[in-house]
């Protein structure tokens, strides 16, 4: 929101520099106050033990968190990619914009606040499939609106769907990983994280060039709903 409004006040560049600040509030942190993080107890490798990363996609509840948290984060990463371009291309002002996806990351704020209130009475797995449902609807009509309180309020509804999928992925993943293999179900992760953060966006960039965002959209949905079903298979 901040953003949007300081484009429309003092243009990209000066935000790009009042963005940079950031950064450099968090390397003056770091080196005031550094933290070494402690390995956790037990969990060292046992000398002369074989281990393959392999040998995580063969169990089953792992696979289904990896393949739940990169579908997730494809969407989240088209959402923040292409909300700019559609509403460039409806004629919104960056403020305008910016409000969206801000009522996207308040939405997400929200949720997390709220989590600890809901795990407590659902179970994991039924509440990331009902996110990714969710989910893939709001991607199906997103492209369809035009109206800027729809389109906030759409945003809004995408980011309590989305936004507290990442902690009970965490959960499932440590639940479900092998004794003293934590961190290495945590690089996974990442692992896919980072390919689709950085694979996604230029193939949003094409598709979008080549068939328009409605049908980017449309395909996120139908790969959303397809994880959604292999993450209800028993």
């Amino acid at each position: 929101m901040l953003s949007g409004f300081a484009i429309d006040a003092v243009g990209h560049r000066t935000t790009f520099l009042l963005l940079g600040l950031s950064a450099v509030a968090a390397i003056v942190l770091m080196l005031h106050k550094p933290a070494m993080p402690q390995p956790a107890p037990g969990s060292r490798e046992t000398a002369g033990e074989k281990r393959r990363i392999a040998d995580l996609w063969r169990i089953r509840g792992l696979r289904r968190a990896f393949v739940a948290s990169a579908v997730l984060s494809m969407a989240w990463d088209l959402f923040t990619f292409v909300v700019p371009i559609h509403g460039t291309r409806l004629g919104l002002s960056a403020s305008v914009i910016g409000l969206i996806l801000g009522c996207f990351g308040g939405a997400i704020f929200l949720v997390r606040l709220i989590l600890p209130l809901m795990v407590h009475r659902l179970r994991e797995w039924p509440l990331l499939i009902g996110a990714m449902v969710a989910t893939g609807t709001a991607m199906l009509v997103f492209p369809l609106l035009s109206s800027v309180p729809l389109l906030m309020l759409t945003a809004f509804l995408l980011g309590l769907a989305i936004g507290g999928t990442q902690p009970m992925i965490m959960a499932v993943l440590y639940n479900a990983a092998p004794a003293g293999r934590g961190g290495e179900v945590v690089g996974v992760r990442t692992f896919l994280l980072n390919l689709t953060q950085a694979g996604m966006p230029l193939l949003f960039g094409i598709a979008g060039s080549a068939l328009g965002m409605t049908p980017v959209f449309w395909v996120m949905t139908a790969i959303l709903l397809a994880g959604s079903a292999y993450s209800a298979r028993r």
